[in-house]
């Protein structure tokens, strides 16, 4: 009695959520899920799952026995369940006698000659009796269950062997096709009927679960078959130089990680994008100065150099970067190139500092900003080599200086009043020279590069090495 109203309250609860729950259905025939006869005419001996909500759902079975007056027949009394991991290792065994404590008898009908028996077992019920290690591979996708019928021979009306759900307790029970095909002399009917009753799925159970590597992915991991109600967990590894953007497909979300019932088959595409870099030029020429520019750079455009901005302050010249605001000495030039490498290593933002120098001191005169030499210093090593851009009288790379030659004796090459043009006579001149080479302040038509973008002042002028002996020894006089 006790068990009939379980079965009755079970089924208004189970007609309620199927109606109600917002999630995947299968749709069962209108009395289907209560008859043995009318389900056992839609799915035949066939194990089947139905969901009532998304973690749990019923598992049914039906027999069909003929009811014949031969002295021997097989009957089903069980099943046996065999939990196996995706290289087909057996992690357990479970057995679930039909009419038992976990699968029990729904509805029992005599039709056309024939007894029909339907039986039913939660979802939950199963993962219940569960072991650790079948359950953890059921729950990464890396698992599936197969059911065997417990069958027995049925001599003159009585059974040949029984069963509990712990598995056979007394007489001949048959796991196996060859264990109930060998037991007796069946009919041809039989030998055929009995491949339906061995390594059968449960339909309905298990689903595909598809994680994809799409643009900029190195890789996906959690993808696999589940069992319905389990929770799949899909990650992505972005690819060198890119950041993880997006899932699209079943899957939507802005992060690595993704978890999910699985309540149906899904296809989930992981995408990354190239990483980028903000630089926050602060101008920083005095302490209360929050000028501010910002250039964005992408990963895999090559080297690219940092912006040429323009600043200019009376007195003053901006030297180069640092990426301390109180810097004295600039950890990058102006124009220096950036790699792919920086962008990776400060990637999203970094900031940056202007070092400014007075005008008039002997301080290291930068290249072209607009042309950078792509042998200058990697941005990638904070303290570059090469020469201090804080260093009053650097060793400029490549320059043509040469000590001058001792003096001959031969006519100077240079007439006295040509100089006297630039410099005359009896007149205070002060002057600041360098010595330089041409191939670090001409451009490619060997025109002066602008002070404004770190070359020579406008009246600047070349000078031969023996004028310049010339003029010197004038000077000196």
């Amino acid at each position: 009695m006790e068990k009939k109203i379980k079965i009755v309250v079970f089924g208004m609860v189970v007609a309620l959520l199927v109606t109600f729950l917002p999630f995947r259905q299968t749709e069962i025939y209108a009395g289907i899920s209560e008859n043995a006869y009318s389900y056992y005419q839609e799915y035949g001996n066939n194990v089947c799952f139905f969901p009532f909500s998304e973690t749990d759902g019923m598992i049914y079975y039906a027999t069909k026995a003929n009811l014949a007056s031969s002295d021997i027949r097989y009957r089903t009394i069980g099943w046996k369940l065999s939990v196996k991991d995706s290289s087909g290792k057996k992690l357990q065994t479970m057995y679930f006698k039909l009419g038992g404590n976990y699968m029990y008898a729904v509805h029992r009908v005599r039709k056309g000659g024939a007894e029909y028996n339907l039986y039913a077992l939660t979802l939950g019920d199963l993962k219940d009796r569960l072991n650790a290690k079948a359950s953890q591979a059921l729950n990464k996708g890396k698992a599936s269950m197969v059911m065997d019928a417990c069958m027995i021979v049925v001599r003159k009306g009585k059974a040949q062997g029984t069963m509990n759900d712990q598995g056979p307790v007394s007489g001949k029970v048959y796991t196996t096709y060859q264990g109930i095909s060998g037991a007796e002399s069946w009919s041809r009917e039989s030998y055929t009927s009995f491949h339906n009753y061995f390594h059968k799925e449960i339909q309905g159970l298990f689903f595909w679960v598809d994680a994809i590597a799409g643009e900029g992915i190195a890789s996906v991991s959690g993808g696999g078959e589940y069992c319905y109600g389990y929770t799949a967990c899909l990650k992505a590894k972005a690819k060198k130089g890119y950041d993880f953007a997006e899932w699209r497909g079943d899957c939507y979300g802005d992060r690595e990680k993704q978890e999910f019932y699985v309540t149906n088959d899904v296809r989930c595409v992981a995408y990354g994008q190239k990483k980028k870099l903000q630089i926050f030029f602060h101008r920083n020429s005095s302490k209360d100065d929050t000028e501010m520019d910002v250039q964005t750079m992408t990963y895999g455009y090559g080297k690219v150099p940092l912006e040429n901005i323009g600043w200019k302050t009376k007195g003053k010249k901006l030297v180069g970067w640092a990426m301390k605001p109180d810097a004295k000495k600039a950890d990058l030039k102006c124009g220096a190139v950036v790699k792919d490498s920086w962008i990776i290593r400060y990637s999203p933002k970094i900031d940056l500092y202007g070092v400014w120098k007075t005008e008039n001191t002997d301080d290291l005169t930068d290249p072209d900003p607009t042309d950078p030499d792509p042998t200058g210093p990697d941005p990638t090593d904070p303290d570059p080599a090469g020469p201090d851009p804080t260093d009053p009288d650097p060793e400029t790379p490549g320059t043509d200086r040469e000590d001058p030659k001792p003096d001959s004796g031969d006519p100077d090459p240079v007439k006295p009043k040509d100089l006297d043009e630039d410099f005359p006579r009896g007149k205070i001149i002060s002057f600041h020279c360098r010595f330089i080479s041409k191939k670090y302040f001409e451009d490619a038509g060997q025109n002066l590069i602008p002070k404004e973008r770190g070359g020579l002042a406008g009246d600047s002028k070349w000078i031969t090495e023996d004028s310049l002996r010339v003029w010197l020894r004038q000077l000196l006089a």
